[in-house]
């Protein structure tokens, strides 16, 4: 298992609890659209943080259309692992 886990930050958490929530690989755009809904992020701030995400090995991305896969199980409780 990636050592994400350990070093998510709060922002991260956000993407993963969207890709939590919906049980399936959603495009980019569509996690940067519930984003902006429910904590009023712009499509840039979004990417940048799956980006990071990325990066961790918390969320592969997958084509076509940039889909985000949770690499990382449901953390519980929410403030687990967060930095």
């Amino acid at each position: 298992m990636p050592e994400a886990e350990e070093r998510i930050t709060e922002a991260e958490l956000e993407v993963m609890e969207v890709l939590w929530d919906a049980a399936q690989d959603l495009p980019a755009r569509e996690v940067a659209r519930r984003l902006e809904q429910s904590v009023g992020w712009n499509k840039n701030t979004t990417y940048t943080v799956i980006k990071k995400c990325v990066e961790k090995e918390a969320i592969e991305r997958r084509e076509p259309n940039f889909q985000c896969h949770p690499l990382l199980p449901h953390l519980l409780p929410a403030h687990q692992g967060v930095a």
